[in-house]
């Protein structure tokens, strides 16, 4: 299930908004639910400052007696949040494109004029969050989560070529084709969480089997697709030999 959240400073208009939302997931049987309503982007940040899930936002932009509008609310959401789908409520036109200049790719663009209207809009949203949903879930692709700076991260699976153990302590290196990232993290959390696609090659590597491209099982080391070499247990050599035939 995913978690929708409001954050809309009008109480009358955010009633309407979480009865035409509860109406349509409940006629259309859609995995979602609201959570909670929200009068202030302030409250809505603390509620959500330990949140690591995806969710669904509806916000409005202007807010009164509130330095912080919903275009900083939305900033906030996405560096939290990235793959989360941002939907924007307003009788604010004028700032659309102020969505797109800071870059939070909002999923639309929902103006409060009549509530026909307002509805079928808000419908064919959820519609699409909901087909994109399925979609992803139906597609092979899969991401590993990290905490990297106080900001989620939603790593491709398929992009990784292994972790590594840091000199740090109680840090791991991800390594992609052109980038490398260190988060907190175990090495054998990793390795219980990821599927067979990945392999313990040694107590300090765990490898991408997909972007192993050479094992030399004399030197005990392994060549991947990007030139960087692992080394290699002794023990998992034979191991290795056998699952890359």
């Amino acid at each position: 299930m995913i978690d929708i959240y409001i954050c809309e400073d009008n109480l009358v208009f955010q009633n309407i908004l979480v009865t035409e939302i509860e109406k349509y997931i409940l006629i259309q049987q859609y995995d979602m639910k609201i959570r909670k309503g929200f009068e202030s982007p302030e409250t809505m940040l603390k509620e959500l400052k330990d949140n690591t899930r995806r969710n669904i936002y509806f916000l409005d932009i202007g807010f009164k007696e509130n330095e912080q509008n919903g275009l900083g609310l939305a900033m906030e959401l996405r560096r939290k949040d990235p793959r989360g789908f941002i939907v924007f409520v307003t009788v604010h036109d004028e700032l659309a494109l102020d969505t797109f200049k800071y870059n939070i790719e909002a999923l639309d663009y929902i103006i409060k004029d009549n509530r026909d209207s307002f509805r079928k809009r808000l419908n064919r949203v959820l519609d699409s969050i909901h087909n994109r949903i399925i979609s992803e879930k139906n597609s092979d692709k899969s991401y590993f989560t990290i905490e990297l700076h106080g900001e989620i991260r939603y790593v491709p699976v398929e992009d990784i070529l292994y972790f590594k153990t840091s000199d740090n302590k109680h840090r791991i290196n991800l390594y992609m084709e052109n980038k490398v990232m260190e988060f907190y993290g175990n090495l054998n959390e990793i390795e219980g969480e990821l599927n067979k696609k990945f392999f313990r090659v040694h107590r300090s590597y765990l490898v991408s089997l997909d972007k192993i491209i050479n094992l030399n099982s004399k030197e005990y080391y392994i060549v991947l697709s990007n030139g960087d070499r692992c080394r290699v247990s002794r023990k998992k050599v034979k191991t290795l030999k056998e699952i890359l035939k």
